[in-house]
């Protein structure tokens, strides 16, 4: 048993490699008896509503790879390498509630870094597996690269 539990990150990991703006469909990343969430699930209409509370507490990583992120986000999202998760990246307050993203419902990198989070003592960890992908199809804003200026020609 305990090469089985040993090998549960590893398995996490490798899944959610694939992640990103060229992920879609299901890739085999089924929860299987040895994988417990320890993290809540939140739909984006709840995020959003978090977001828009005047007393907002909700802090929002984005674990797709960083090329992903760059090109659209939720807005004021934290990028976090979904391995890589570090305690620094993290509020200073462990109750305050704390939502990762991915790609969308395929991807784990949310659950990975998700689980690192809880690992360090959070206490109020959600994933929104819809990801980025279902955020915008429920028509919410996202933040990126400024759009290109319009070319202006000069008048003679």
């Amino acid at each position: 048993m305990r090469n089985v539990v040993s090998i549960v990150p590893v398995v996490l990991a490798l899944a959610a490699l694939g992640c990103g703006s060229g992920s879609s469909g299901s890739s085999g990343n089924a929860a299987t008896a040895e994988e417990v969430e320890h993290f809540a699930r939140i739909s984006v209409e709840d995020v959003a509503a978090g977001m828009a509370a005047p007393d907002r507490r909700l802090a929002v990583f984005d674990a797709n790879d960083r090329e992903t992120f760059d090109e659209r986000h939720v807005p004021g999202a934290t990028w976090v390498d979904y391995d890589g998760v570090t305690r620094e990246q993290l509020p200073t307050d462990t109750s305050t509630p704390l939502v990762f993203y991915c790609y969308n419902e395929a991807c784990s990198a949310s659950h990975v870094a998700a689980e690192s989070a809880i690992a360090m003592g959070f206490s109020s960890v959600s994933v929104m597996g819809a990801g980025i992908t279902g955020w915008v199809a429920a028509g919410q804003p996202v933040e990126g690269p400024a759009p290109a200026a319009e070319p202006t020609t000069a008048t003679q």
